[in-house]
């Protein structure tokens, strides 16, 4: 299995829709919209959170991620002197399950520990992303790194079992 990272170029922008797309099409399934509604719904937030995260975080890294050279997902990391935020990390459902995430994540951990970030924030809304995390994070003696969820609010490490 070989993961790599490459940065995103604007001819990306159709695979990273889809990327998108595959991350919200079980929610779409149970609201009944047709095929175009749906797709039409998708461009629409798509646009807005590329915008969102652009305007948020104008020094962000957005890397298109590669597993045996074929595009697979995306990521997406903010770095400053004293903080990594995982803004975004996706892959397409033909991949989840193979570890890429878990590597990925495993590495940026790394880069945190390693510089001694004061803060290593995560937007996620699936606890048991936030649980793993945080039990990673106790492993490496970090277990003071905050991870903040997808809805805005911040899971501090005693709240996480």
């Amino acid at each position: 299995m070989t993961v790599k990272l490459r940065p995103a170029v604007p001819d990306d922008d159709a695979f990273l829709l889809q990327v998108y797309a595959s991350t919200r099409r079980d929610e779409m399934a149970a609201w009944g919209w047709s095929a175009a509604q749906q797709d039409g719904f998708l461009r629409m937030q798509f646009a807005a959170q590329q915008g969102s995260y652009a305007a948020q975080f104008p020094t962000m890294d957005s890397d298109i991620i590669l597993f045996d050279e074929e595009p697979v997902g995306r990521l997406m990391l903010v770095r400053d002197d004293d903080e990594i935020r995982l803004v975004d990390l996706a892959l397409l459902p033909e991949v989840r399950g193979k570890g890429i995430g878990t590597l990925l994540l495993k590495q940026v951990l790394d880069e945190a520990v390693k510089n001694q970030l004061v803060a290593y924030d995560i937007m996620t809304e699936r606890y048991e992303i936030t649980s793993e995390l945080q039990r990673e994070l106790k492993e490496r003696g970090a277990g003071h790194i905050k991870i903040f969820g997808g809805g805005g609010g911040v899971f501090l490490p005693d709240e996480i079992a």
